[in-house]
Parts: C-alpha cells; structure tokens; sequence
C-alpha cells in the first residue's frame, strides 16, 4: 500500500483535547482488508479528508470480486460511519 499524507493544519498543542486538525490521505493500495468478515478489496484508490470531527471518502475506486466498486464514506466522532457503494457483481 502507498500513502501520501498532506496535513493541513494543525492548532491547539498545548491542549491536546482543543485541539483543531484537518488533512488528506490519499491511498492507493492493492489490497485492502477493512473486516475480515468481507471480502478484500483490490486496486482501492481514495483520499482520506478529515478533521477532529471526523472524516470522509468522496468518490473512492475499488474492485471487489474482480468487479469495478465507488464509494463515499462519513464517519463522525464516536464511530458512527456511512458507507454508499455502488457497483454490478456478475
């Protein structure tokens, strides 16, 4: 997997839990294995946007069962997350 990380900001050292961050990721991986419960994805291609209230995937690029998969993801503090995935398995 390769990563390149691009932080944006960065405030409120001095105490940790004020603190304000925001950045990308961007991934592009061969495979990625979010549970074991479902299948690896391949070719995943996404960019990570997030801040210390969450984060987010517009537009992410996977295969999954050779088959082509879009995606975007949401996810709050607290570990709530939303996931709408589009593609055709055959």
């Amino acid at each position: 997997m390769v990563g390149r990380f691009g932080n944006r900001k960065l405030a409120g050292l001095r105490r940790i839990a004020d603190a304000k961050v925001s950045g990308t990721l961007e991934i592009d991986a061969r495979e990625v294995i979010v549970d074991p419960r479902i299948p690896a994805l391949s070719d995943v291609a996404a960019a990570v946007t997030f801040t210390e209230a969450g984060a987010s995937v517009h537009e992410g690029r996977a295969r999954i069962y050779g088959a082509p998969l879009h995606f975007d993801l949401s996810a709050q503090r607290g570990g709530v997350a939303t996931v709408v995935a589009a593609g055709l398995i055959d």
